[in-house]
């Protein structure tokens, strides 16, 4: 029998030996056929029902212990790094029951799950690969499955790269018209490769030549895309310049639209697949845990599922991609935790409730909620009204008492001696003097006045009299981790003393904050702001003009960190996944740190004129280290900005060392030296080492510092015990404690642990709040345990459980996302969430209601209020009744909250 020649095979003899054979094997195949029926993820997949999903036992490659580690690459500092974010890109080839999925983190992997042998492969890289390391990105969409000849597409930059599935070979083919972070899929129906790119130009590939298809709605860029092999379509949909929009490919190449969606899409934080039985489309938001539906005849969307309420099928962290068996009627989900298959219930089926994404429910519930509002509003008005007559008259007997005296009390809203040359004093808001407060045993005789040379911190407050310090709870007993620590902690401790303290690049004594407790300062406005802001309406927003720094042109470019080596031109936004700008009184200026992974370190500043000033990689910590964000670690207090530098492998122990600099350095030099201060924690089991979240608490005299740590059901963490104990649902539900809270005093030898959190300890947020005496502890991580906790002035720590809205409706925070701060009237807590395009209020933390539904607004985007991208920050602004938004496609946003 004659055998033609392999496709695709070399020319190498042997090399065509070993390809012969493949095809052989092939034809055996073929005819013995690679059933998919019969295997261990068939018999799972009868045994589920619409709805259900189960995780799938697997043989996994030589070497790996967990799935968990199959998605990760080791990096050259020896970190583990997750492979599978930012992507929803892993294809099935029915014919030899194979799924092929490449992860990149800096280094790419090609994983293959073989239904048959229900064994997860390694993949190789020989012939033409594409880079294997790539500093930067994701794999976003860029892969794509041509099953019928073998071939599986990659994107690399602007090049594109084919691997041949049968000779296990890569070949380069050249340049593409396509680039950047975008989404493809190979449609069966048109035999093509499709692609939507930046500027919205659809392309398609086949056999070395590109074409268009014509222009979408969709913009490529973090755009998603899937081919149904039910239908014989292609969906594309969202990307940052067009996150609602969605059109259709069809089977001729008609580019159609569909209904937008009733969310941002993005590849961030979505994952579009499709239903092999019904062929709808279906849209997974992980942050949310949602799981939508359209159903593109019917031009329709629904909720399909809501894991809010329970039933959750993933663990508490990792990514989620999904890869659709079309012949056993299910989707094979990779995930960290083991792979799972899902049955889909649809929404549409019948005798399924109709739940429409589009808004008539909505519409009900906001028209009662607003009806709600509006009596609550007038009742509030009324009350209001009371206590200011009230409150007139009592101040009016006190100014009479205080007319005749020598020293008039100077206002308490006027900013500091010592400001900017020239500097306008706004005229004081009619806002209530803030009450003297006072911690147990607090000596108050000094509350009564305020000095306006009293020094302040990033509440936008004056530090007033002298007060005993409140005793802090016992610290653990020491660990032989701590012992090993101690003399090394009091070698460093003399480095926290002010009296130790070197003097910055600038010349500017670098003194440490009083490690006494005291009451929340009197606010000091900035006034340039001010006076914008009593020009508002209550409720009014405002795109407010700033000055960009010589050379910039946007104030997207101040955001920019570079990438290092600085000269390589590539960078990206560095004030990803944190809250907030810091507000420094002494100066009347709001700064921020920015980074990402192995960037500048950049730090940023609108001066009290609205200048934008930058200093890129200050001295002492201006360097290449890995830094993955900033997150929420920046601090200003007495005049310093404090910025806790990550560490990695053993030094993870040196975690909660300061860096500072004094901010009039920066203001009056532009740059400035940041020196060494405090000491670590002495412990190296902190998760990554960088994404934790530090604040002054000033009742408390000193830095709360919320990192992570192994949970309670581990033996190693059982010295780390939860003082608080459970909250009445954390019984019920048996919870476990994950994060650990820590309190730095100045020139303490060491820090003092004060509890554990429901939540981890990374990527979370601590919001001080001088309203309310307290600080507002949000979850990081991931997961059913984003939960909140509060900080009281005696250094309590309270768990609040999960957020909720008043119908019961679970809240998920993440700093990617969402930012959280507070009224500075009424300390109210506020939430701005991106996805869901509101801001919810709450009193307490734990119940919220809608204060903001932007429905009569254009959110964000082209003409929008807000920009693209969800990387923006927001600051309270002292002694006013607004906030500021700091957004690097927009600007300055000002808004005067309503009351």
């Amino acid at each position: 029998m004659a055998f033609p020649r392999p496709a695709h095979c070399p020319a190498a003899f042997l090399r065509w030996l070993a390809c012969l054979f493949s095809s052989v094997l092939l034809m055996a195949t073929a005819v013995a056929g690679y059933r998919v029926e019969g295997t261990p993820m068939a018999e799972l997949a009868g045994r589920l029902e619409p709805g259900q999903f189960a995780e799938l036992q697997t043989t996994l490659p030589p070497g790996y212990k967990r799935f968990y580690d199959v998605l990760r690459v080791r990096l050259d500092d020896g970190r583990g790094i997750e492979i599978d974010g930012w992507t929803d890109s892993a294809g099935w080839d029915p014919g030899r029951a194979r799924s092929y999925f490449i992860g990149e983190r800096q280094y790419k992997k090609f994983i293959s799950y073989d239904a048959v042998a229900n064994t997860w492969r390694e993949l190789g890289w020989e012939g033409e690969p594409p880079p294997k390391y790539e500093q930067y990105g994701h794999t976003y969409g860029r892969t794509a499955l041509d099953s019928k000849r073998g071939d599986y597409y990659l994107l690399s930059g602007a090049s594109l790269f084919r691997y041949h599935i049968d000779s296990a070979r890569w070949s380069a083919l050249g340049e593409a018209p396509i680039k950047g972070f975008l989404s493809m899929a190979w449609h069966e129906k048109l035999d093509k490769l499709v692609a939507v790119s930046p500027g919205h130009q659809v392309y398609a590939f086949r056999d070395g030549e590109w074409t268009t298809l014509g222009k979408s709605a969709v913009d490529g860029y973090h755009s998603l895309g899937r081919y149904n092999r039910k239908r014989g379509d292609m969906l594309v949909a969202g990307g940052n310049e067009s996150l609602r929009k969605v059109d259709l490919i069809d089977g001729q190449g008609h580019i159609k639209s569909m209904p937008d969606a009733p969310f941002d899409i993005a590849i961030k934080d979505t994952a579009l697949t499709y239903d092999p039985l019904s062929g709808n489309y279906l849209v997974f938001r992980r942050n949310q845990r949602q799981l939508y539906e359209l159903d593109p005849d019917r031009g329709e969307w629904r909720l399909a599922e809501d894991w809010n309420k329970g039933g959750w099928p993933f663990g508490q962290y990792g990514y989620h991609v999904p890869i659709v068996i079309d012949e056993l009627g299910v989707i094979l989900w990779q995930h960290e935790g083991g792979p799972r298959l899902y049955r889909h219930r649809s929404a549409f089926a019948a005798g399924a409730s109709a739940a429409p994404a589009a808004d008539k429910a909505d519409k009900a519930d906001k028209a009662d909620k607003a009806d709600k509002a509006d009596k609550a509003d007038k009742a509030d008005k009324a009350d209001k009204a009371d206590k200011a007559d009230k409150a007139e008259k009592a101040e009016k007997a006190e100014k009479a008492e205080k007319a005749a005296s020598a020293a008039p009390r100077q206002a308490a809203h006027a900013p500091q001696e010592g400001g900017p040359p020239g500097l306008p004093v706004p005229e004081a808001y009619a806002l209530p003097d803030p009450k003297p407060y006072a911690l147990p045993g607090m000596k108050t005789e000094a509350t009564e006045t305020t000095s306006s040379k009293a020094p302040v911190n990033s509440s936008g407050r004056a530090r007033t009299g002298e007060h005993e310090q409140a005793a802090a709870p016992a610290a653990p007993k020491a660990t032989p981790e701590l012992k090993a620590e101690k003399a090394d902690k009091a070698g460093r401790a003399e480095k926290a003393t002010p009296a130790a303290s070197p003097q910055s690049a600038a010349g500017h004594a670098a003194q440490g904050p009083s490690a006494r407790g005291g009451p929340p300062p009197a606010p000091v406005p900035p006034a340039r702001m001010s006076a914008l802001l009593k020009q508002m309406k209550p409720g009014e927003w405002k795109l407010v003009p700033t000055t960009l720094p010589q050379g910039y042109n946007k104030l997207s470019e101040v955001f920019f960190v570079r990438f290092c080596p600085l000269e390589s031109g590539q960078g990206t936004y560095g004030n990803g996944w944190m809250d907030a700008f810091v507000y420094d009184p002494s100066t009347q200026a709001f700064f921020a740190m920015l980074m990402r992974d192995k960037s500048e370190k950049r730090l940023v500043w609108l001066d009290a004129e609205l200048r934008w000033h930058l200093a890129s990689n200050p001295e002492g910590v201006g360097d290449c280290s890995y830094n993955r964000r900033a997150f929420n670690r920046l601090s200003i207090v007495d005049g310093q900005l404090y910025w806790p530098p990550a560490f990695w492998g053993n030094d993870r122990k040196r975690v909660g060392e300061f860096r500072r600099a004094p901010t009039r350095a920066f203001i009056e030099h532009g740059n400035a030296r940041f020196d060494d201060y405090g000491v670590g924690i002495g412990i190296t089991s902190l998760g990554q080492a960088g994404d934790h979240a530090a604040e002054w608490f000033p009742e408390l005299g000193g830095w709360i510092m919320h990192i992570a740590g192994s949970d309670t059901r581990n033996a190693d963490d059982a010295h780390w015990p939860a003082r608080g104990g459970h909250t009445e649902q954390g019984a019920a539900e048996n919870k476990v404690f994950a994060g650990r809270i820590f309190l730095y005093h100045p020139g303490d030898a060491g820090w003092t642990y004060l509890d554990r959190t429901y939540s981890q300890g990374f990527r979370g947020r601590l919001v001080y709040n001088p309203i309310r005496h307290e600080m507002l502890v949000a979850p990081g991580g991931y997961g059913p345990d984003d939960e909140f906790a509060r900080i009281t002035a005696e250094g309590k720590v309270e768990k609040l459980d999960r957020a909720r809205l008043e119908n019961g409706e679970v809240l998920h925070y993440h700093t990617s996302n969402n930012n959280l701060t507070y009224d500075p009237v009424t300390g109210d807590y506020l939430w701005w969430s991106y996805n869901h395009q509101r801001i919810w209020r709450s009193k307490d933390g734990r119940v919220w209601s809608e204060y903001e539904d932007f429905a009569h607004y254009r959110f964000n985007g082209e003409g929008g209020l807000f920009g693209a991208s969800s990387f923006i920050q927001v600051a309270p602004i002292a002694g006013t009744d607004g906030l500021a938004w700091f957004d690097p496609n927009r600007g300055l946003i000002l808004h005067r909250l309503r009351h």
